[in-house]
């Protein structure tokens, strides 16, 4: 659809009855679409008034311009990879206040690496809380060890809130500190943080 009025009056002549019609012309692949209305009742030179003219990529089939809700697909079928839960932060410990992070970078500059800005929904949503996570990803214990103070932060705080919580599952894995969704970490290859 080229162009749509939905509501425009036309008439035949001065004397003539008025008639509201629907009037819409039609194009293969438009490059935009132009929506009009019209006041029916005021003129401009005997013709009807334009009171708004908007343009759009294009138009829906019932004169609208707004999001096509009607012509909508039904949602996917679910797959594993089509949501996932992402990264869940495994304990308060990896929690870092800008002091706690200043420190922690100024004694070990290398610790930057893996100390993140970090945003809930909530933070999204409401005054962020201006806190860091600490992000070791994939790594094993040894090479979380690379990064000693945050090391020992985990072993410390991290570490026995989960045997508390989950000990047969920590145990399990090897005595991992941290989660991380494997297919997030696939999955979000070449995404740029948002901070």
């Amino acid at each position: 659809m080229l162009l749509a009025v939905a509501d425009h009056v036309w008439y035949d002549g001065d004397d003539g009855a008025e008639v509201r019609v629907a009037m819409t012309v039609l194009a293969l692949r438009p490059a935009n679409a132009r929506l009009v209305r019209v006041d029916p009742v005021e003129r401009v030179r005997g013709e009807v008034a334009v009171i708004e003219e908007i343009r759009v990529p294009r138009l829906n089939a019932d004169l609208t311009a707004h999001a096509n809700v009607a012509g909508a697909a039904d949602t996917p079928s679910l797959t594993p990879d089509l949501c996932i839960r992402a990264i869940k932060r495994g304990g308060g410990g990896f929690v870092l206040v800008p002091t706690r992070r200043g420190r922690c970078s100024s004694q070990i500059p290398r610790h930057r690496e893996v100390i993140h800005p970090y945003r809930n929904g909530k933070d999204l949503t409401s005054r962020p809380r201006d806190v860091y996570v600490i992000d070791l990803g994939l790594a094993t214990e040894d090479e979380a060890r690379e990064y000693p103070i945050l090391f020992d932060r985990l072993r410390d705080r991290v570490y026995p809130e989960r045997v508390a919580n989950r000990g047969h599952r920590v145990r399990a894995t090897g005595g991992g500190f941290w989660n991380h969704v494997a297919n997030c970490a696939r999955h979000c290859t070449g995404f740029r943080a948002i901070s």
